[in-house]
């Protein structure tokens, strides 16, 4: 799967658990952060190859500008400015796997916390 596709999903989800109002339903939490792993899982699978696509790109553009005669420093801005959009597709990413991950770690506190209070009042 692409890492589009993934951030779709994980998009969706996300929105389920507010507009579905999943907060105190457990069985709800537990199936989206089923699905939230799942998309999040794939989208890991293409964060080493937005990085590597990111790097050649400057690399390659770096390289361009020195044959240019450019200096040092104006080549570097020139790799970076030509390297952006691949620098932004990886690290958006990036962020998005990253707060997916910490969302689901909420949830998993979450649900826990739903697990003690039904203890507490006798419902498990």
């Amino acid at each position: 799967m692409d890492a589009e596709e993934a951030i779709k999903g994980i998009m969706v989800h996300r929105k389920a658990i507010h507009a579905g109002k999943q907060w105190s339903d457990p069985l709800g939490l537990s199936e989206t952060m089923l699905k939230l792993a799942t998309y999040n899982a794939y989208l890991a699978d293409n964060i080493a190859g937005l990085h590597h696509d990111a790097t050649e790109s400057h690399q390659s553009a770096y390289k361009s500008a020195r044959e240019l005669e450019n200096t040092q420093g104006d080549a570097e801005m020139l790799a970076k400015y030509e390297s952006l959009d691949k620098r932004t597709s990886h690290e958006r990413v990036k962020y998005v796997y990253e707060s997916t991950k910490n969302l689901i770690s909420v949830l998993q506190t979450r649900l826990k916390a739903i697990q003690n209070a039904m203890q507490q009042e006798g419902g498990i």
